[in-house]
């Protein structure tokens, strides 16, 4: 018989099959190693994914207690301003009970304003040639002087509006027009300076004449004392 059918056909040696068998638990332990690093790589983006989800959630919670915090402020200073409010109100309900009842409370006239600031100059006076104003403030000062209604009841006041800029000036000459002696001469009963803005509620006007009163009943205080 030929060599070479005989050696092809020649049983496994015994260092034959351990190499085989060593080289198939090599590769099933490569599979398994394999596996086991994916599983690993699943679970790394899976907490990743929480650390994430955590993240945002303590993110949420820091969030929620600053909102938290913040509304108990602002619930603060509503109550306290409420309270405020409430008792000026109550001051002014005091003040009217007494007029009414003509316990000694008695209505002073006042002139309360603010004092426009000394580094502005302001020239109500300035004329020309003609006697008309030269300045804002004494246009301002004429219109409010010279525009008297007389109904059947006397003579009144009209509204004046002074519209301008922002920074221009008007507060400052409306100031200013408050301790101009004609005009206090033109209105006996008092001047009494108020601020009213676009956000202004009927709680801002009551606050507004409760000061105006607390302040109108101090200065009688004082005269009176």
């Amino acid at each position: 018989m030929d060599n070479s059918l005989s050696s092809a056909f020649a049983p496994e040696s015994s260092s034959g099959k351990r190499r085989r068998k060593q080289f198939t638990r090599a590769n099933k332990f490569h599979d398994e190693l394999k596996a086991l690093q994916t599983k690993i790589n699943n679970s790394v983006n899976h907490l990743q994914h929480l650390v994430g989800v955590l993240s945002s959630a303590l993110m949420v919670e820091e969030n929620r207690t600053c909102v938290t915090s913040r509304i108990d402020e602002v619930r603060l200073s509503l109550d306290e301003q409420q309270t405020i409010t409430a008792a000026r109100i109550d001051g002014v309900l005091s003040t009217l009970q007494a007029m009414a009842q003509n316990v000694r409370e008695v209505f002073c006239p006042s002139f309360l304003a603010p004092v426009p600031s000394h580094t502005i100059t302001l020239d109500f006076d300035a004329k020309d040639e003609e006697g008309n104003p030269t300045t804002p403030e004494g246009w301002l000062k004429q219109s409010v002087l010279s525009k008297v209604v007389t109904v059947a009841t006397g003579s009144i006041m009209p509204a004046h509006s002074v519209l301008g800029m922002a920074g221009v000036g008007k507060t400052v000459a409306l100031q200013g027009l408050c301790y101009n002696e004609e005009v206090r001469k033109q209105f006996p009963d008092g001047i009494y300076f108020m601020k009213f803005g676009q956000d202004s509620t009927l709680q801002t006007a009551v606050r507004e004449i409760a000061k105006i009163m607390t302040l109108t009943k101090a200065s009688a205080d004082l005269k009176t004392t």
